[in-house]
């Protein structure tokens, strides 16, 4: 076991803070980064105490300036690297240009591959998130990278709440099916799923839904809620079709623009999602779980030397 250190970029302090708790028994080292801004806004990164021959796990995820939060993680890890620490691993809840998987159309990138290289290029060794938008998005990195399911932080709820409710699950998209499936495999229901069209980066359409809704109890399940106008169009649509409770569970809630005001007045019962985004406000229609435990067993399984195999069967799935 390698002597265990945790430090954070700007935007995930909360998240670094708590898995340093709970990791109490190891007696990690909690480094402190001092993160500098000059007057035209450059940024200067460096570290209060020593990180070589650490095991370093540096937290950063992106929040409302995801490009200022990309630039500062690049830093921290190209500093770590050069004090010669053992291994680094980036903790990134949420990781930039998810969304951006494939050529949507000529002439656009590939974002999530030049995030992996510039992360290798930095000095990371490997990563760990979750539930990427597209599970497939693992083969844009070269250094390992752990893509983890949150399901097990939720289950528990959903199960009580399936008893009561007997939901259908509903994928917002065909791209979605996968995560809605094994949901529907764990509570044992039924599934359904919209056909929709983008007609440009913010907006959705929707074509026509897959399934029995009418007179059914809907879970809608997804990776991510970001300005709100999506699901909006998925919930209003079900409605239309005849469904009765909708609840919603989306791992990461990047909430832009308006999107709580916007989802707190649609017929949603809850919106179950996670803190990979931290938030200072969200109304009760909202109920937030920590991602703090499974990210403390991960880090401390790592630590201790097992493989993603053996990972995988406890933790993963």
């Amino acid at each position: 076991m390698t002597d265990l250190a945790i430090t954070s970029g700007s935007s995930c302090y909360y998240l670094a803070d708590e898995v340093y708790e709970l990791l109490e028994s190891f007696m990690p080292y909690f480094i402190q980064a001092s993160i500098i801004n000059f007057a035209n806004k450059e940024i200067f990164t460096s570290y209060d105490s020593p990180v070589s021959d650490k095991d370093l796990y540096i937290f950063q995820t992106f929040n409302s300036d995801p490009n200022k939060d990309l630039v500062e993680l690049l830093l921290l890890i190209h500093t770590a690297k050069l004090s010669s620490p053992k291994r680094i691993t980036a903790v990134l809840p949420i990781i930039y240009g998810s969304r951006q998987d494939r050529k949507s159309k000529l002439r656009s990138p590939i974002t999530i591959k030049l995030v992996a290289d510039l992360l290798k290029t930095a000095g990371a060794d490997r990563i760990i998130t979750f539930s990427l938008h597209n599970p497939a998005s693992v083969s844009a990195f070269d250094i390992p990278i752990y893509n983890l399911s949150t399901a097990s932080i939720f289950l528990p709820t959903l199960n009580e709440l399936n008893k009561k409710f007997n939901f259908i699950v509903v994928s917002p998209d065909v791209g979605g099916l996968g995560k809605a499936r094994y949901y529907a495999k764990m509570l044992n229901t039924d599934i359904a799923f919209a056909d929709k069209r983008r007609p440009s980066i913010n907006e959705t359409e929707i074509i026509k839904f897959v399934g029995d809704i009418k007179g059914k109890n809907c879970l809608i399940i997804d990776d991510m809620i970001d300005t709100g106008k999506s699901l909006k169009n998925v919930v209003l649509e079900l409605k239309k079709q005849g469904a009765k409770l909708i609840y919603v569970l989306a791992t990461h809630l990047i909430l832009s623009d308006n999107a709580v005001e916007l989802i707190n007045e649609l017929p949603i019962e809850k919106v179950f999602g996670t803190n990979s985004i931290n938030y200072t406000y969200s109304p009760d229609k909202f109920e937030i779980f920590s991602v703090g435990k499974l990210l403390a067993n991960v880090i401390s399984n790592l630590n201790l030397g097992f493989e993603p195999q053996e990972l995988a069967e406890s933790i993963i799935s």
